[in-house]
């Protein structure tokens, strides 16, 4: 008797403890929410480079994630987090959790600080607006630089994003880049909108950074050390009210380079800088729109070195009628032209102008939830 007592009174014991910490875990989440888009795009090349196929391709970019927002009674700031996969990709290897923005944080008066993996102010700019729709080809991560553009997510980043103070806004971020201590970046922006009108402006500084530019035999440009690699961007938007709005944005970007151990295709180049730019116009109703884009780079400019810099600029020239069947749901029709300029590390004598250059027509369908 005593022996059942005693086993009734443990079980009650850890009943009550099971009781009380299912109470506290369906408390933490609350506040969890389970977002993402299923997004999936047809697309045929219809003008394509001498000896490239007129192919088929789909572009999956689905994804999904978790976020949430949690107080304590006995801690000031409310924690915020998430986690989020990369778009799933033509094999599914992209679409890894942790692939896109998941960190953590906390809530202020005065913003948010968060610490994980995480886009940079400046890079966000870039972004949106100015690369939709199909303008990232030229506006975002492509540039003759042989560094590179610039770092947009790092997994080492710790970033502050203020309130709205009456229309402004600012964010800044210290991240480390994939090589080494010695590879610190920092990034700024700033934003400001009133009546219809919006201005961004974004600074962002990185170290050392890899370069992987191959020339058209596939050699690397080889083992060069970066003194500094940046951009800066400015930004216009604005809307008529009419369903009309319009958008502009410039982009320099350059890197500095240690010319003491550079080899191969850089040898004596100390400087190389390049500039890119990007127009939209829309139109919405109701059910409808209409978008026109536009975005270009300069010729590449390299001082010091051998480097052929001549027609490297690109082009790109896109339009879109777009359908919303929900407000979280679209379908869409894309038209999207790009000529690609001359590979500037291109060491034979005839260079090919032509070889990145192609037109393609696409359907979409985008759900989010």
């Amino acid at each position: 008797m005593d022996k059942f007592f005693k086993r009734t009174l443990v079980g009650a014991a850890v009943a009550a403890v099971a009781a009380a910490g299912s109470v506290n875990a369906a408390s933490l989440t609350d506040n969890v929410d389970l977002y993402g888009q299923a997004a999936v795009s047809v697309w045929y090349m219809a003008d394509v480079a001498e000896g490239k196929d007129h192919g088929l391709d789909i572009e999956n970019e689905s994804r999904i994630g978790l976020r949430g927002t949690q107080e304590f009674k006995n801690f000031g700031p409310a924690i915020i987090w998430q986690m989020e996969t990369g778009n799933v990709g033509d094999d599914g290897s992209t679409g890894t959790l942790g692939g896109r923005d998941s960190f953590i944080g906390f809530q202020f008066d005065a913003g948010k600080f968060r610490f994980g993996r995480l886009t940079q102010p400046a890079y966000d700019i870039v972004d949106w607006p100015y690369t939709n729709p199909g303008l990232g080809n030229v506006f975002d991560w492509n540039t003759d630089i042989a560094a590179g553009a610039h770092v947009d997510r790092s997994g080492d980043t710790f970033r502050w994003d203020s309130k709205n103070y009456n229309g402004f806004t600012y964010a800044a971020s210290a991240f480390k880049g994939d090589k080494d201590v010695d590879n610190m970046g920092y990034s700024v922006a700033a934003h400001y909108s009133t009546n219809g009108f919006t201005l961004h402006a974004g600074y962002q500084t990185e170290g050392d950074a890899a370069v992987s530019v191959k020339n058209t035999a596939t050699t690397p440009v080889e083992s060069t050390s970066e003194g500094q690699r940046s951009f800066y961007i400015l930004g216009a938007e604005y809307s008529f009210g009419n369903g009309f709005h319009v958008t502009a944005a410039i982009k320099e970007m350059e890197t500095d380079y240690t010319v003491a151990g550079a080899t191969n295709a850089l040898t004596g180049v100390s400087k190389q800088d390049q500039r890119a730019y990007s127009v939209t116009a829309q139109y919405d109703t109701a059910e409808w729109q209409y978008k026109l884009g536009y975005a270009a780079t300069s010729d590449l400019s390299t001082t010091g070195g051998n480097v052929n810099d001549k027609n490297t600029g690109d082009t790109a020239i896109t339009a879109r009628v777009l359908f919303k069947l929900d407000p979280s749901a679209v379908i869409y029709a894309d038209i999207r032209s790009y000529d690609m300029g001359v590979n500037a590390y291109d060491v034979t004598a005839d260079r090919d102008d032509q070889a990145g250059d192609v037109t393609k027509f696409g359907i979409g369908v985008e759900y989010y939830f």
